[in-house]
């Protein structure tokens, strides 16, 4: 991504956690700086918990995963009868998200 696009992508994140501020604001009668304000402690505490012990869970909501992907060797392979070569990939990690039960039905509906 270059510069611009991160920029971009930051002020789209600033007016998204705004909106969501002032409408969990508007449901429990907070005022939206303190739902933000809650909103970025739970981001901090997420990432926290994920890099100690590698999962987070917000009851009754969803639960976050972090799973290790392991690094690929180059390779060939064949493919309807030409051989293909792949390339190497360095291990990552990536983070996985299962929503609850309830949340589930309640979409699915």
């Amino acid at each position: 991504m270059t510069p611009f696009d991160l920029e971009q992508a930051r002020k789209e994140e600033n007016k998204l956690r705004k909106k969501l501020g002032k409408k969990v604001a508007q449901i429990t009668g907070l005022t939206p700086k303190d739902v933000v304000a809650v909103l970025v402690a739970l981001k901090q505490l997420t990432i926290k918990q994920l890099r100690e012990i590698g999962t987070f869970s917000i009851p009754k909501i969803a639960k976050l995963k972090k799973q290790i992907r392991p690094a690929r060797e180059a390779y060939v392979k064949d493919i309807c009868g030409k051989s293909v070569k792949l390339q190497a990939h360095p291990a990552n990690m990536i983070v996985k998200c299962f929503p609850a039960k309830s949340i589930k039905a309640a979409v699915g509906r």
